[in-house]
């Protein structure tokens, strides 16, 4: 699967509609404090950084400099806006890093492995930037895990379709063993997705998940249905999200 592509208005929809507060992602945060403190890290490296909301948390949860790449316009331009205190951003792709070798304490890589042309060639680049000691984080849903019943594919079946081609865990690692990276440990960590069912309402109609981009309108207009008789059962219950962090090195 390739690059998405995200226009000016989809990536501040993908910008507001990604955005949590820190105790959101508290799990996610112990996780990477706890795995990058044991590496020599003065720089991080954000692949498939978006508009950078996980960059601008790694930065202050580390104390650290972060180079956020990312190859769509759209959300390059949304990110330089912030102007993000230690991160630098840069246009690239995953399988082309420009970044020197040996120089990044880690590698984070947030639901973008199913984004790159070649996996293979991007765990490669990722183990040339690597410094020894380093680690790769990848957090992601997996077809094979629990994780990969994420909320939109419950509602519209495209986008369960797309989801069911993503790159299995038994792929991810086997692409980063080819390229001298072994599986070290594997998380599961408990972020919440909305605070509730009717922010989860809103998030949909943005629209602005890559998956809801393989959905016709006729399809999004029946699954936002579903979504809203969802909603009408449980409006103020929140939705929780456990993706799978896996931890390379």
């Amino acid at each position: 699967m390739s690059w998405r592509t995200y226009d000016g208005p989809r990536a501040l929809a993908y910008d507001i509609e990604r955005a949590a507060p820190d105790e959101h992602v508290s799990d996610v945060r112990d996780v990477i404090v706890g795995q990058v403190a044991h590496a020599a890290c003065n720089w991080v490296v954000d692949i498939g950084a978006g508009t950078g909301i996980w960059s601008e948390r790694l930065a202050r949860w580390l104390a650290v400099r972060v180079i956020a790449v990312e190859p769509s316009p759209g959300m390059l331009k949304v990110l330089t806006d912030k102007r993000l205190a230690d991160v630098v951003a840069v246009r690239a792709r995953g399988e082309a890093l420009p970044v020197h070798d040996d120089v990044v304490g880690a590698a984070w890589l947030s639901t973008v492995v199913h984004h790159f042309d070649d996996l293979a060639a991007a765990a490669v680049e990722v183990a040339r930037v690597l410094a020894p000691g380093g680690v790769v984080l990848v957090r992601s849903s997996f077809p094979d895990q629990q994780s990969g019943e994420v909320y939109p594919t419950r509602f519209f079946p495209s986008a369960r379709t797309v989801a069911t081609a993503f790159p299995t865990v038994g792929e991810v690692t086997a692409a980063f063993a080819a390229a001298g990276l072994g599986l070290r440990h594997r998380h599961t960590p408990m972020e919440v997705a909305s605070p509730t069912r009717q922010h989860f309402l809103r998030r949909v109609k943005a629209r602005a998940d890559s998956l809801l981009q393989e959905v016709s309108d006729d399809e999004f207009a029946a699954g936002l249905q579903r979504v809203r008789q969802w909603v009408d059962a449980a409006p103020e219950r929140p939705v929780l999200f456990r993706p799978d962090l896996l931890v390379y090195g």
